[in-house]
């Protein structure tokens, strides 16, 4: 196995604390433990099997078809483990969250792109992944709603897509952590055969957590969960916080609080009073992508204005996307319009 190097997350868990005006966190900030109350839980291993259970009833699937996972990028690690075997290809969306373009290949595995066009609004097309695809792939690999842009494909253009993947012997692979901030419901209601990761760091706003899980075909889970015993990459008391989350509906009414439709038409009317910006405004959910026309150095910015300000945005090189910056509205209103308010002027400079 061979680890690249990820410069978006060593950048961001440098960064991103202790901040003024956080326009960066693309998630509901954190809650801590003493406010979500203790698992009565959490030293034993049958904690795993207690998530893939309350999950699987929850979403009405089998319970041989979910499994406990370290957060969601530990769920894609677990599929790929699974899928994926040296000298296969995966196809990987961009614009796009880092890990999924190293993750797939750590485990041997050739990385092609599937490039999300601005032109249709970053969502999937069906006839685009089909002309992406190549011998050998064996993995899809996308986001949904896409992380940075914050869009989100129809679920029949997601059923599609994994229709595609499927005639070319391939399967989709689907993160979904952030469909419930679009009170979605999770892609595998379009189509069972899709593998979906999703967890509580993002909505429940439980990041130190780790907590979540992999749900997909039985058959793919049975080899995850064996991965999973193999390299021993989740602990019993991630498991028992993420299947605490989730059943406090209190967590789930903050989040979209914080994500609120208000809070999104504040950056929208900033975005349309500053001539060099231009977005896909998402229809939901906690993040955009907002182009600069003539962009100055954009994390030069960020660090400057982090060290000036306490204020952050994420540069959208980071994601494949030079010239952008992905802007969260997930901290409240007053702080929201002051580091708009700061990012703004420094724009116009």
């Amino acid at each position: 196995m061979t680890v690249t190097a990820t410069g978006y997350l060593n950048w961001a868990i440098s960064k991103y604390h202790d901040l003024r005006c956080d326009l960066a966190t693309s998630g509901t900030p954190r809650i801590g433990a003493a406010e979500v109350g203790a698992p009565e839980v959490v030293d034993d291993f049958c904690t795993w099997e207690a998530l893939s259970k309350f999950v699987a009833e929850r979403e009405g699937w089998g319970a041989d078809e979910v499994t406990a996972a370290s957060g969601a990028t530990g769920a894609m690690t677990l599929a790929c483990a699974a899928l994926l075997s040296p000298g296969d290809r995966a196809l990987v969306e961009r614009p796009a969250y880092e890990p999924l373009e190293h993750i797939p290949a750590a485990f041997g595995a050739a990385v092609d792109r599937l490039d999300r066009r601005e032109q249709a609004d970053w969502k999937l097309e069906p006839d685009v992944v089909r002309a992406a695809l190549r011998p050998g792939t064996r993995l899809v690999i996308v986001t949904e709603p896409n992380n940075p842009t914050g869009t989100f494909s129809a679920p029949e253009t997601i059923a599609a897509v994994a229709a595609v993947a499927r005639e070319a012997g391939a399967r989709l692979l689907v993160n979904e952590v952030y469909h419930r901030f679009h009170g979605a419901p999770s892609c595998r209601r379009a189509d069972r055969g899709i593998l979906v990761a999703d967890s509580v760091t993002k909505f429940e706003g439980l990041g130190w957590a780790r907590g979540g899980w992999l749900a997909g075909p039985a058959d793919v889970v049975r080899r995850a969960r064996d991965a999973q015993v193999t390299l021993s990459v989740l602990a019993p008391s991630s498991a028992a916080w993420a299947r605490r989350a989730l059943t406090l509906p209190a967590l789930a009414e903050r989040a979209r609080r914080m994500a609120s439709a208000e809070k999104r038409a504040v950056v929208a009317r900033w975005v349309a009073a500053h001539p060099r910006l231009s977005w896909v405004e998402p229809s939901a959910g906690i993040f955009g992508l907002i182009r600069v026309a003539d962009p100055p150095d954009l994390l030069a910015l960020a660090e400057r204005l982090l060290a000036s300000h306490g204020l952050l945005f994420a540069p959208g090189h980071f994601f494949g996307v030079p010239g952008t910056m992905r802007i969260s509205w997930s901290a409240e209103e007053s702080c929201l319009r002051e580091g708009l308010g700061i990012l703004g002027h420094a724009l116009k400079r």
